[in-house]
Order: C-alpha cells, then structure tokens, then sequence
C-alpha cells in the first residue's frame, strides 16, 4: 500500500467542470477526424502530397510476399532472402488488410490510421487530465489533432511511425493506471501495458527499452511500485518481442530483437554532418562502402555486425569527433524540423542531396544559402518553432507544478527517451513522433497557465 504523501500526489487533478472537459475532448476528436480524413483525401487527389516512397514499398513488397505463403522475405537480385531489416509489425498489419480487403487494403490500413489517430487524441486527453490538470487536458487534445505531421504519419504513407504513438501513450496510460487500486488491478493494467508496448516495438523497435527507462520517473510518481510496474512491463515487452528475435535465432543464426538494419543506422548517424571519419550519409554510402568489404547486403545480418563493430571502433578511436557529432544534433533536437509529407515546389535540392553529392551538412547549406532554405523549407522551419515552444514550455512546466513535478515529468519522459536515444544514435524529425502527445501536455499546461489570472495561476502550481 502506498504511504499517504505519494498517494496524494498521485491523485488527479481534475479541478473544473468535467462536462466541459469532455465537450472539449469530443470537439477535439472530430476535429482529428476532419483534419486526418481531410489529409488523407488532398493526399490521394493531389500531387501535392507524398503518399508513397521507397520504405513504403518495401512495406507493401513484405506483405505481398506474406499472403503469397513466402514466409517474412524480400526481393534481392539473387531471388528471395529472409528479411531483417525491421520488424514484422506493419508488414502483417498490411498483410492482414490484404487478406481482408484485397485490393482496398492499402485505404483500410489509411483509414485505420485515422481510427488510431483518434484513440491517440483521447489518451492523450486522459494523461494529460490525470498527470496535470483538466484544462491543460482539453488543450493538449486540440493540438494532438492539429498535428501536421503527427497525422500525416497516422494515415498517408503506410509506415508505423505515427502509428506508434498509440502504442507508447496507451502503455504509458496503462502504467500510470496499474498504480492505482489493488493488487489484481495493477497486474492487469502491467498486462496490458506490457502487451501494448510489445506489439508497438513489433512495428517500430525504437521505444523498445522504455520502461526501462521509466523505471525512475515511475518510482518518483509511485514509490517501490511505480519502479515494479515499470520493470514488469519491460519483461513483457521483451516477451512478447520473443517470436521475432527466436525467427531471426533460426533463420539467420542469431538473436536479433530489433532488425539488421541498426549496424548500417549506427554509422549513417556519424556520417549525418561533416566528420573526422569520413562517413558518407546514405544508405548508398553503406552499400558502397560494404560491397568494398564483400558483404552483398549492408542491412544483412553480416552488414549488421560489420558496420556495428565499424561504429563502436570510430567512437573508441575519436570520442571528441563522437561528442562533436552529438552535440551537432542538439538544435534539431530542440527545435525540430518535422514534416507532413508536403511536396514544396520551392524546393530544388535536399540536406540529402546536399550531403551526399556535395559533401555539405545542413549548416553549411543553412549559411551558405538561408533565403533557399526559408523558401524551400518554411513549413518544417513553422514547425521547428512550435516544437522550440514546446521544449521551452516542458521546462516551464516542471517549474510550475510544485509538488506534482514528478507527474509532469513521467509525462514527458517518453519524449525525454525518444530524444536521448536519437541524440545517441542517429536523428530524423519521424523517429520522435512517436511520443508527441506526451510532450505536448506541457505546451498545453502553459497555455492555460497563462490564461488564467496571476492568482489561480499561483494556485495551479500548488
């Protein structure tokens, strides 16, 4: 049983009207459904949009492969092969919807992501309502559903990396819930967690280990059982993680619980800028680079252990070159440039592009050309401001709620995760999607702050 000051701390804060706040939630939820279906419409009826591009193939490619009765594979030059380079998780999504919808399964999984968009939009409500107060809950569901490129991601490409937010704010929803009550609650709701989180990981790896990283944040919020919520929910992740890794043990001789892919990501991410190594920022690069070692396949089991003992001996031999690069990320960290999937007619040429056939980062095309890249880039730009906005309101956030810091912070903690873990390892705007509606709660506990006047400000905090 917890002690009284960490149950009372645990308590939400649900100070208003509860009839407003679900109001609000249900005009949030049809204005998610309005923006996604609307998206998805312009996306489908317009070039303007991308709808398809090549790991939404490869995708399609792996599931067409399943219903065929070809086992988990892929098409390479020599025939069919196994295929590692992610987890199985949308390509049986896809498959399922084939198997069902035949031809219109690519727009039932669309229409899907719509659904799951609108599931986030309410969790996010909930977390936000049980974390921090009842007013912040009703704007943190407004700008979950007018999220851009959150609900890009949920209905257009076909890829999980909107998807999963569901994934990661319903496990950390049903974390907080196994805190509550007794004994036989709090099993079911690790259950339920740990099976949520298990199958996101299925989709998209990178959340992987974050009730491990829960751990703290869990036992500040709830004591010995926050921490024990936290460690059982990792073990079932894991668990339900087995089949893959147990797959990979039998076909390609070793226990793999992420996907072939992470060896060639690992050195990709030291090539993302200028570096002492040399390091290229493609994946062509990798091919290149691993056809010169003889290995057919970069993203293979052998690519795999090649370029990860490639990444750990570049960091052992220049550490200062290592930390130069982590410390490169921090501003699209901070401030991240996401995207929708806007095709911009202003823009001629990429960072990509840039990289690979100029040997130029995104600074050095940033200064050398800032009005190109303000006209080519000014929607990612919009966003790197609001995403700065919210960066600066979290820290705002843990300052102003007194003693329920640790709620706000377990709130925030999953993008806290997403962000070190990229900061790490290698950074795109899409891999921190996933724990968006997290994050945006202290952006929303902000708002109403200032909203309100200086005195119930001052109370809020209390």
């Amino acid at each position: 049983m917890l002690d009284d000051s960490i149950q009372s701390q645990m308590q939400p804060n649900t100070a208003g009207t509860s009839g407003r706040g679900r109001r609000a939630l249900v005009f949030a939820l049809i204005l998610a459904a309005a923006v996604r279906i609307g998206l998805l419409v312009w996306a489908l009826n317009s070039t303007a949009i991308v709808t398809y591009d090549g790991r939404t193939r490869e995708y399609v490619a792996e599931a067409q492969h399943l219903v065929a009765g070809d086992g988990f594979v892929k098409d390479t030059p020599s025939g069919l092969r196994p295929a590692s380079l992610r987890p199985p998780g949308m390509a049986l999504l896809l498959a399922a919807a084939m198997s069902v919808a035949g031809s219109s399964a690519e727009r039932v999984v669309q229409l899907f992501g719509v659904l799951v968009g609108l599931l986030t939009v309410w969790l996010a409500w909930w977390l936000a309502r049980r974390l921090l107060d009842v007013r912040a809950a009703e704007v943190v569901a407004y700008c979950v559903a007018l999220f851009l490129p959150l609900a890009y991601y949920e209905v257009v490409p076909r890829q999980p990396d909107g998807i999963i937010a569901c994934f990661v704010t319903a496990g950390l929803a049903c974390m907080v819930r196994a805190c509550d009550g007794k004994l036989p609650g709090m099993l079911r709701w690790v259950l339920v967690a740990g099976v949520v989180l298990g199958l996101g990981s299925l989709l998209r790896s990178s959340y992987m280990l974050l009730p491990l990283f829960l751990v703290a944040p869990m036992a500040w919020y709830a004591g010995r059982r926050g921490a024990a919520t936290a460690v059982a929910v990792q073990v079932l992740v894991l668990t339900v993680m087995m089949p893959w890794a147990l797959r990979n043990r039998l076909v390609l001789g070793e226990w793999v619980f992420t996907s072939t892919e992470v060896g060639g990501t690992l050195v990709t991410g030291l090539g993302e800028s200028q570096n002492a190594w040399g390091f290229g920022y493609t994946d062509g690069a990798r091919g290149r680079e691993a056809a010169r070692q003889g290995i057919a396949d970069p993203f293979g089991p052998e690519g795999n252990r090649y370029f990860r003992e490639v990444f750990w001996r570049s960091i052992r031999e220049r550490p200062g070159a290592y930390i130069g690069t982590v410390l490169k990320r921090l501003p699209m960290l901070i401030a991240t440039p996401f995207t929708w999937g806007y095709r911009n007619p202003h823009k001629t040429s990429t960072f990509t592009e840039a990289r690979e056939v100029g040997g130029r980062d995104r600074y050095e095309v940033i200064r050398s050309n800032p009005m190109y890249v303000v006209r080519a880039y000014w929607d990612s730009l919009m966003f790197a401001a609001f995403s700065l906005a919210a960066f600066a309101a979290a820290i705002m956030t843990l300052v102003l709620t007194g003693h329920r810091r640790n709620a706000a912070l377990l709130l925030f903690s999953p993008h806290l995760y997403g962000l070190g873990v990229h900061a790490l390892v290698h950074f795109e705007p899409r891999f921190v999607l996933a724990s968006i509606p997290c994050w945006l709660g202290g952006l929303a506990y902000v708002i109403v702050a200032a909203r309100r006047s200086p005195k119930r400000g001052a109370t809020m905090a209390t």
